[in-house]
């Protein structure tokens, strides 16, 4: 199936003379507001605390396929991309993060790996009916944040991961297009792990932009960038239940400032947007903490989800069967049904020419007519 996902390459326009990118900005009521390190609220007693901590590829993706599913419900025709409260949300992100899709492990693993994010949402729009003939999936990671997944060589990814760096303007397509974004971050190296100058990383679901290009030099210098994401250990800041254990919504977007470094320090982050932002010091299965911390690092890579048309189903015909979308299968003159089964379908009946289920003069008539050599 993934030969069918469109595959659109983003060209950065780094080093234009374009004097910065102007706010762009979701309504971040459209978005979910997981909280990953409470996933399981109110259940607190059987947590599953240590895969919550690592939960925020999953968990970003959830509150980003709410916002899909609000601006999209029509195009949709029903079909539930994460559920309609916090308790449908919750529990699509343990479906998301488990061992068929992401398989996201707990701090003893690696979290999840960029196999399993890709993997991970193909298996997971596929099984709610929203797949390629309803979606679009696109990214980019650079070479540091592949070097993480040791599960798979490089070149057996899809063609729509693009390698590369990501910069704002590839952001602000996104987003003016209409796609749910995740970004992805990486933060100084981690002594305990042994991928050589890169440490952990973390999960943002982008909701805005903007960059005001002051000295009009095409760089992003500190200071004129800013990325507007919810952050999944922090999603409404301090709003939150009374015992501070489940977050109340709407989410309240966090600000990131990003700036461009033409010669870091760490070879390995060489090209990646730099980013720092006030990162709250919650932690698993306890309450809401609203202090916070200063975190830093680099941005690694993002993916990009859009939707593209209707789901697909099962268009029965009188010739056969094919999964198509509704719209095609009724200018074919079939009969679609939302996520069935060419089982379902009748026997295709060889002589009903004008496919109106009966085999008649008008069949005979337009035989008659198409008779001799074919061209």
């Amino acid at each position: 199936m993934l030969q069918n996902i469109i595959l659109v390459v983003l060209m950065s326009l780094n080093g234009s003379d374009v004097p910065g990118i102007p706010l762009i900005m979701n309504d971040v009521n459209d978005y979910g507001y997981v909280w990953d390190l409470n996933l399981g609220y109110p259940d607190t007693e059987n947590q599953n605390c240590s895969v919550n901590d690592m939960s925020c590829v999953p968990t970003s993706w959830i509150n980003n396929l709410v916002y899909l599913q609000n601006k999209h419900a029509s195009e949709l025709d029903g079909i539930e991309l994460a559920g309609n409260d916090y308790a449908a949300w919750s529990e699509n992100v343990a479906i998301l993060r488990s061992a068929d899709n992401m398989n996201t492990t707990d701090e003893d693993g690696p979290g999840t790996i960029a196999s399993g994010h890709v993997r991970g949402m193909v298996n997971y729009l596929n099984d709610t009916g929203a797949g390629p003939l309803a979606t679009q999936l696109q990214a980019i990671t650079s070479p540091a944040s592949l070097m993480q997944d040791l599960s798979l060589e490089d070149d057996q990814f899809p063609p729509w991961v693009i390698r590369g760096t990501v910069d704002m303007h590839q952001l602000g397509y996104w987003l003016r297009t209409g796609a749910a974004v995740v970004l992805m971050i990486i933060y100084p190296q981690d002594l305990n792990h042994d991928v050589p100058n890169i440490g952990d990383g973390h999960a943002l679901a982008l909701v805005g932009l903007q960059w005001q290009d002051e000295n009009h030099n095409g760089i992003v210098d500190f200071g004129e960038g800013q990325l507007y994401v919810i952050d999944p250990a922090d999603p409404t800041c301090g709003n939150y239940t009374a015992d501070g254990y489940q977050p109340n919504g709407p989410a309240v977007p966090t600000t990131i400032q990003v700036w461009q470094m033409e010669t870091p320090s760490d070879p390995s982050a060489y090209g990646m947007l730099n980013f720092q932002y006030e990162q709250s010091n919650s932690e698993k299965c306890k309450p809401y903490d609203p202090t916070t911390h200063l975190s830093d690092g680099w941005l690694s890579g993002a993916a990009a989800l859009r939707i593209i048309g209707g789901p697909g189903g099962s268009c029965c015909l009188a010739t056969g069967c094919d999964v198509l979308t509704e719209v095609d299968c009724t200018a074919l003159g079939g009969t679609w049904t939302l996520s069935g089964s060419c089982d379902d379908c009748a026997p295709a009946c060889a002589g009903d020419i004008d496919n109106d289920g009966t085999v008649d003069i008008e069949d005979l008539l337009i035989v008659i007519e198409r008779w001799g050599f074919c061209p």
